[in-house]
């Protein structure tokens, strides 16, 4: 699981920084890819912010309901999971 959770943060932190570049759709391809991996390792807060990271996106490019639809499920992953900003999960 260790490579595979690595990959996945890898291609999440691409897709942040081409996110940053204005890049857009090539931040969505990263985040796609590196959500399909959180999922199929069961990272589940890795799955959460980049569900987050995937609404942030589709907000820009004025798909603000499918924005809407992944900001849902980070929530709802985040609340599974006991996130708290500032708390430790526990």
């Amino acid at each position: 699981m260790g490579a595979r959770l690595g990959e996945a943060n890898t291609l999440k932190a691409l897709g942040d920084v081409l996110q940053f570049l204005d890049q857009r759709q090539e931040a969505l391809d990263r985040y796609d890819q590196a959500l399909r991996i959180y999922r199929e390792v069961g990272a589940r807060l890795g799955e959460a912010n980049t569900l987050k990271a995937l609404g942030d996106v589709l907000q820009f490019l004025d798909q603000r309901q499918e924005a809407l639809d992944r900001y849902d499920q980070a929530l709802r992953i985040y609340r599974e999971v006991g996130a708290r900003l500032g708390k430790p999960i526990r």
